[in-house]
């Protein structure tokens, strides 16, 4: 049985890949195939897109950092000269109030170890953006909550994509969107030589063949956080 659907396609953000796939909405998504049929194509026009355009670049109040040419360097903020107190805490309301874990059970085991890895689940973007939509903040905020429990923990923030794009795209889109959680952390009160960020693009996905899945895709594209130092 087969269908017809006419349409025209005009972008008007960057787009470096069109997927056209048949999809069928069913409780099993196993077992079903399916083929396209694209007829009467026009010519593909190539247009020169800045890699991010202005109206996906995150607002932050502070400029931005620096995206490092080598995405397996870390970012830090800059260490304070030898004598001078570490900045403290900005007291904002609810810091004291002890954790609770519930989107990051992790946290709330006895033993939080040095190296352990945490995927931040319920954490979401924009598509090819590095604006956190707004339903990222409770997962956030339970690490907000974490880390004012916990004054000496220090974390890394390390972001990945899936591994279809260039290596260029993945490797600046991941460290962009570290640095959005990282921003998003200091905003909320976390000192800055608490944290870390690094995009690690698609250099160490969960699972190697995810063209042709997009469960696979889901699942490499992530933000985890990485102990650093415990209390």
């Amino acid at each position: 049985e087969w269908k017809q659907y006419k349409f025209t396609f005009q972008p008007k953000k960057t787009h470096k890949y069109i997927t056209i796939e048949a999809f069928y909405k069913t409780p099993i998504l196993d077992g079903y195939n399916g083929h396209i049929l694209v007829d009467n194509l026009s010519d593909i026009v190539q247009i020169n897109c800045p890699m991010f355009p202005n109206d996906l670049i995150a607002k932050v109040s502070d400029p931005p950092a620096k995206i490092p040419s080598n995405p397996g360097t870390p970012v830090t903020s800059p260490k304070p000269k030898p004598g001078t107190p570490k900045p403290a805490d900005k007291e904002t309301p609810g810091a004291n109030v002890p954790f609770k874990a519930v989107l990051l059970p992790e946290l709330g085991a006895k033993q939080v170890f040095v190296g352990q890895k945490i995927r931040l689940n319920h954490l979401y973007f924009q598509m090819d953006s590095v604006n956190l939509l707004p339903n990222s903040h409770k997962v956030l905020d339970e690490l907000v909550s974490y880390l004012k429990a916990n004054p000496k923990t220090k974390i890394e923030i390390g972001g990945h994509t899936n591994t279809i794009p260039p290596d260029s795209y993945c490797n600046q889109l991941s460290t962009a969107r570290a640095k959005s959680v990282h921003d998003y952390l200091v905003s909320k009160g976390i000192p800055e030589y608490r944290l870390e960020y690094k995009g690690y693009g698609k250099t160490d996905p969960l699972i190697r063949n995810d063209k042709y899945n997009k469960e696979a895709k889901y699942k490499n594209q992530r933000v985890e956080i990485k102990i650093l130092a415990v209390s």
